[in-house]
């Protein structure tokens, strides 16, 4: 064998060493994910209050992050978990003699105030509505895929 051919197969099965090489790659310990349901501005929630339908309806939470309830005023809501909010509506109702002992229920329609951007090798790139639990793999396909190559 010529020795050029051996320098060329040295350095080939070098390379495969560098790059595949040293066994398996140990795993970082990573926390678990933190997974919230906590409201933001631009979520959609709907409030039953039973027995009450004047006071049931749809709310889209504002920029800065409140809510316009009715007999009652402006909520903050940014950043409260939806039965945080049902018991801030609940004791607001209650305190300000509106109602004598009111059942307030608060149901997220929408999450539009978490979301996930995907750049790089995919069909569309941008920012999309993250969901609870949501994957890498899952937001990778709502980007369209990978592009080829």
């Amino acid at each position: 064998m010529s020795r050029l051919v051996r320098i060329i197969l040295l350095c080939f099965f070098g390379l495969q060493l560098a790059c595949f090489g040293g066994g398996p790659v140990k795993q970082p310990k990573l926390p678990p994910p933190i997974e919230t349901s906590s409201l933001g501005p631009g979520d959609v929630i709907e409030v039953s209050v039973y027995d009450e339908p004047s006071m049931s309806k749809t709310f889209k939470v504002a920029p800065n992050g409140t809510i316009d309830f009715p007999l009652v005023g402006t909520l903050e809501v940014d950043g409260r978990e939806p039965q945080e909010v049902a018991e801030l509506i609940k004791v607001r109702l209650r305190d300000g003699k509106i109602l004598k002992s009111p059942s307030v229920s608060v149901l997220v329609k929408e999450v539009n105030s978490k979301k996930v951007a995907v750049f790089g090798q995919v069909q569309k790139p941008g920012q999309f509505p993250m969901t609870e639990g949501m994957t890498v793999v899952q937001a990778v396909s709502l980007a369209g895929g990978f592009t080829a190559l």
